[in-house]
């Protein structure tokens, strides 16, 4: 079997026309012509339905096209494959982050692994918007969130928590929240709220609650919640991992610290089909290995900086962990709540936090651990 006869078949139905697929080829219109031919011939079937006005496929030459692309595909892959083990890595890689974590955790990253491989091109698009991977001709997609495609494989990065934090003018201005259920009286950053309210699901130790909180400003993306809590709109959910320099400078202040959103993977997402270039290995490699260093940094030398960055005293907190992790997963192990119960409370117990119940429970990881209020 004529190998290029069957690469000149291939071509011809995925570019659609005899002449055009002679131009990609490079070859003279005659010879592609010919070699399909000869193929049809050899297999004693026809494969194209030619026509002055169009080019058809047979069922048969359908059928035999879904085998030989995939092969053809997968020789291509391998000669590709071999030519980087040869050469300097080089080349385009798309890659698709979320907004406000790729601004501050992601950017600094693909810095230095271009500085690295200085003949690969990066090409980051932030956007909330979960892209599809495949279609709209990204390497791989790094995602917050379960991942419930089952076209994709993903690698997880890490596993991110929730946590609450306040500009220091605000706290200055408002005071820090001592209890769970002081929060219904501040002024919250809400994520796809509605109707100016939205239900916190909040996780301490064993303990889940949830509370209803309102606020003044209702954003779409992580990244304006973290402008507005900036700004001192009120208080606001973030992720806990990558905010050492805001807090160790006093421009945040972890609030309510005990208390933490439901753990959130982050994930490379990738197409399961798609043949993985030398050079996507290496950055999903090198983002695997750099992120698992700075969670390591995080659990085990974080507290510094949050307790620098602590409420003061008579605002009842003390934050403990500038990355709020004190194990693999991302705060599993806040302590003990010292918050007091919400029954028989004499001094403002939890007027508005409830057990958690069937009809509170939170919503996926991709939910970023909050939940709408519905009313």
């Amino acid at each position: 079997m004529d190998l290029n006869r069957i690469s000149s078949f291939a071509r011809v139905v995925e570019e659609g026309s005899f002449t055009k697929a002679a131009s990609s080829l490079g070859l003279p219109k005659s010879s592609v012509s010919r070699n399909v031919a000869l193929l049809e011939e050899e297999l004693g079937s026809k494969l194209l339905q030619r026509s002055s006005r169009k080019l058809t496929l047979t069922d048969i030459g359908a059928a035999y096209y879904a085998r030989v692309g995939r092969a053809l595909a997968t020789i291509g892959e391998a000669n590709t494959a071999a030519a980087e083990e040869r050469s300097e890595p080089r080349g385009v890689i798309r890659v698709s982050a979320p907004p406000s974590e790729g601004d501050d955790l992601f950017m600094p990253l693909f810095a230095k692994f271009v500085a690295m491989y200085p003949h690969i091109h990066v090409d980051v698009s932030m956007t909330a918007r979960h892209v599809d991977v495949a279609q709209e001709g990204f390497d791989f997609a790094i995602r917050a969130g379960v991942v419930r495609d089952s076209s994709l494989i993903a690698r997880k990065i890490a596993t991110t928590r929730f946590a609450l934090f306040a500009s220091s003018e605000y706290i200055a201005a408002r005071g820090a929240p001592r209890v769970l259920a002081d929060l219904a009286d501040h002024d919250c950053i809400l994520f796809h709220g509605e109707r100016r309210k939205a239900t916190w699901t909040l996780t301490n130790g064993a303990r889940t609650e949830t509370v209803d909180v309102t606020g003044k400003l209702n954003v779409d993306t992580m990244g304006a919640i973290r402008s507005a809590v900036h700004a001192g709109a009120g208080i606001g959910t973030l992720v806990t991992l990558g905010l050492e320099r805001e807090l160790a400078e006093g421009q945040l202040v972890r609030v309510l610290p005990d208390w933490l959103g439901e753990p959130t993977p982050l994930s490379i997402v990738y197409p399961s089909t798609r043949f993985v270039p030398q050079r996507v290995a290496l950055l999903r490699d090198f983002l695997l290995q750099e992120l698992g260093a700075l969670m390591k940094q995080c659990t085990e030398g974080g507290g510094d900086a949050a307790r620098r960055a602590a409420p003061p005293r008579n605002a009842g907190s003390s934050a403990k962990h500038s990355c709020a992790p004190t194990s693999p997963t991302l705060g599993r192990d806040a302590a003990p709540s010292r918050e007091r119960p919400a029954a028989g409370s004499s001094s403002g117990g939890p007027r508005r936090s409830r057990p958690r119940s069937p009809a509170t429970r939170a919503l996926p990881a991709d939910s970023r651990g909050l939940r709408s209020a519905k009313r």
